[in-house]
């Protein structure tokens, strides 16, 4: 099957978040997609515990003012791992208290001028990980 997945990074609702007990653990993509055409996301992620020990990463699918937590199928080294129905807003979140932890990466920033000179244009940076392997093909 062939299809087409648009993507982009939205900001976070971090009071809607709070409300909740979770913070950020990584960007808030928007999807756009055929319904059907995809029914499983796997979100990068960059906490690194050996053995383990990420029972505190969900992802959270959101909708206007709603969100709804997601329990992760599987977390890999790299990844969350979720079955999906539709696509929205999805992004990986923890819960406040969990250990905060540094972060050997790759820093990749992608740069958003603006068209109009009266509007601030967008620098996203998104962290590459320590565990993710980069091939040169």
């Amino acid at each position: 099957m062939e299809g087409e997945v648009l993507y982009r990074t939205v900001p976070w609702d971090r009071r809607l978040l709070s409300q909740s007990g979770k913070r950020p653990a990584g960007p808030l993509f928007k999807f756009t997609c055929l319904n059907g055409s995809v029914c499983q996301l796997h979100l990068p992620h960059c906490e690194i515990f050996p053995g383990g020990g990420c029972d505190f990463l969900s992802v959270a699918h959101v909708t206007d003012d709603n969100i709804e937590f997601i329990s992760p199928l599987e977390v890999t080294e790299t990844h969350i791992i979720i079955n999906i129905t539709g696509f929205s807003t999805y992004g990986d979140v923890k819960k406040q208290n969990s250990p905060i932890t540094a972060i050997r990466a790759l820093v990749l920033l992608f740069y958003q001028p603006s068209d109009d000179p009266e509007l601030e244009s967008v620098l996203n940076a998104l962290l590459l990980p320590g565990n993710v392997v980069m091939r040169e093909d």
